[in-house]
């Protein structure tokens, strides 16, 4: 080997050994402590606290991990501190102004760990005053589902000075905590004073009870001198959004309005063209609105426009009246002209169509039903018959009919059916008419 290529592998032997230098020793067990806490600048526990910036210094370096999750201050902040890791620093940046005469806690969660292994310093808290004093009671308690009365971690619970019952919906808490794995809070820096106590599943991340969000609250007040822990049970209101959810006109004789709720109050609709003849129906939970066109002038018009001024919730799920322009369009199916004309005589011969519940198994303690495909306006009672059939006879049986509202589309009959026996409703031709002077064919429903 000459000198010059014993030189060059040297060289590649130095070279090797620095890039190493850097990465420390390999294999070992694995680090399992958590940084430690070497100082504070200020102070932890500082009294007259005037500035905007804190410093935490650890013996490691250290990395942030999914602060803004962690991150807890009480009382909350509308814009939270700007928390960043630099080196074995942790630097806190207030962006709003702090309270005069305040206990402060700052909660930093999980979120600080070491940089190697991500081993994190659990619970860690920060705290301090504007004023000359720090407050120190604190109250504690469970939350638990009350579905199921399993714990319920990472629920915020807070507390407020405003006794009102609306509070917790307009206004942030004024000390804030949140629970454990176990469901178990504790609030800190409390002063004396009496308190409404909540706790919220909170989404939103403001502090305050959102429509939507599951809730829990104290029915007393509490003080920080209580000694009994609270117990909260967490549940989530079946709130729903009322709101007009569609106007169709799949029929060219009828429109149907349908809202997403039951309306606590009845729309009102009123058409924007004149002379327009029709009935209206509603749905028994009121949720649904159908409008019967009756002359051919308004049927016949492929866009009629509707102002509807009806009832909806905001999106604080507060009622609320508001007015819509609605436009109800008819778009005629393209037939050809074998299909058309063959409509046309069904129309021509349109009867009443009827349907009956009775069947084949027939329960006897259900209720003997007659369904109209069109509301009726007239119905002859003495048209109605039901008997009971032994062998080949006919016994009539009495019956009545129930009330019902103008303009039925179901007839109910009430009778002593009894078991193992077979009856008859036989209706006879012209019994009933609907809305448009259309009447049906004699019938006969076995069950």
């Amino acid at each position: 080997m000459n000198l010059k290529h014993f030189s060059f592998i040297l060289l590649a032997v130095f070279l090797a050994s620095c890039a190493n230098m850097g990465i420390g020793p390999q294999g070992g067990p694995k680090d399992t402590v958590p940084p430690m806490v070497r100082g504070c600048e200020p102070e932890m526990g500082v009294l007259e606290f005037k500035g905007k910036r804190i410093e935490v210094s650890f013996d490691e370096y250290i990395q942030l991990d999914n602060i803004a999750q962690n991150l807890l201050m009480s009382p909350p902040q509308q814009t939270p501190p700007d928390v960043k890791a630099r080196g074995k620093k942790l630097i806190v940046q207030f962006q709003d102004t702090l309270r005069d005469s305040t206990t402060y806690t700052i909660d930093f969660g999980n979120a600080v760990c070491d940089y190697r292994e991500k081993v994190p310093l659990r619970g860690f808290l920060y705290y301090f005053s504007t004023g000359s004093s720090i407050d120190t009671l604190a109250y504690t308690g469970y939350v638990y589902d009350a579905e199921n009365l399993n714990p319920r971690p990472n629920i915020f619970v807070g507390i407020h000075e405003n006794m009102e019952d609306s509070a917790f919906t307009k206004e942030p808490f004024l000390r804030v905590t949140r629970t454990d794995s176990t469901g178990f809070f504790r609030i800190a820096n409390m002063r004396e004073g009496s308190y409404r106590l909540y706790a919220v599943d909170d989404i939103s991340r403001d502090y305050r009870f959102t429509p939507g969000e599951a809730i829990a609250y104290y029915d007393e007040t509490i003080t920080p001198l209580d000694t009994t822990a609270a117990i909260l049970y967490l549940f989530k209101e079946q709130q729903q959004k009322l709101y007009l959810q569609r106007t169709l006109r799949d029929e060219q004789h009828k429109i149907r309005f349908s809202f997403s709720a039951p309306p606590d109050s009845l729309p009102e609709l009123t058409f924007l063209t004149d002379s327009i003849n029709y009935h209206t129906q509603y749905s028994a939970k009121g949720d649904t609105i159908t409008i019967w066109l009756l002359d051919s002038a308004s049927i016949g018009q492929d866009s009629l426009f509707i102002e509807a001024r009806y009832r909806r919730t905001d999106s604080l799920y507060h009622l609320e009246w508001a007015t819509d322009t609605l436009r109800a369009i008819w778009r005629a199916p393209r037939l050809t002209a074998k299909a058309k004309a063959a409509l046309e005589r069904k129309n021509r011969n349109r009867r009443l169509e009827l349907k009956s519940n009775a069947r084949q198994g027939f329960e006897m303690n259900d209720t003997l039903r007659l369904f109209c495909s069109t509301p009726l306006a007239t119905i002859e009672r003495d048209s109605f018959h039901l008997y009971e059939r032994v062998d080949s006879v006919l016994k009539p049986v009495p019956f009545k009919m129930a009330d019902h509202d103008t303009l039925p589309m179901e007839l109910v009959f009430l009778a002593d059916f009894k078991p193992d026996k077979k009856y008859e409703l036989q209706v006879d031709s012209g019994a009933m008419h609907d809305i448009y002077g259309i009447t049906h064919i004699a019938g006969t429903y076995a069950l």
